[in-house]
Formats: C-alpha cells, structure tokens, sequence
C-alpha cells in the first residue's frame, strides 16, 4: 500500500521535473 503510493508520488514528481526542464530549454 506505501509502496504503491510511494511510487505513484515519484511518477507525478517524475513528470514535473521533465517538464520544467522541457520548459527552461525552451526559454533558451
């Protein structure tokens, strides 16, 4: 149950960090 909320946690951080770098590439 931890685990799989844990994991869940890391995929939604996951995707915000390639975002945000998608996002400050594209500035520059």
């Amino acid at each position: 149950m931890f685990l799989k909320i844990f994991l869940h946690h890391l995929s939604i951080h996951k995707e915000f960090v390639i975002i945000k770098w998608t996002k400050f590439f594209s500035i520059h």
